[in-house]
């Protein structure tokens, strides 16, 4: 099983991690588990339930987000990668490493 943007077609990379939304009321060790790696993301009710819908993926029926919610939240891991990334170029090291190569 793949990812949800790869099952709507918007990626060909499969993850190194399943990255999971959960209710941010289960329990946090039962994602401690060695593989596959799972990287849960804690979301209060309300918002959790948001997008949610049955689906049948290689022949188990799973819950998945629809594809507004999943568009919504690849923004939004891209606006925090642009804004880590922006910071990194703000950043001291970032402008000594142009300086040693002399861009």
């Amino acid at each position: 099983m793949g990812s949800v943007p790869e099952y709507y077609g918007y990626t060909n990379r499969a993850p190194t991690a399943w990255h999971i939304t959960v209710d941010n009321k289960s329990t946090r060790t039962r994602f401690y588990i060695d593989y596959p790696i799972v990287k849960p993301r804690f979301l209060c009710s309300d918002r959790y339930k948001v997008g949610i819908e049955e689906a049948e993926i290689d022949g188990k029926h799973v819950k998945r987000y629809d594809r507004e919610r999943t568009i919504w939240d690849l923004l939004l891991i891209e606006t925090k990668w642009i804004e880590k990334f922006s910071m990194w170029l703000s950043s001291d090291m970032f402008k000594i490493l142009r300086r040693w190569l002399d861009l």
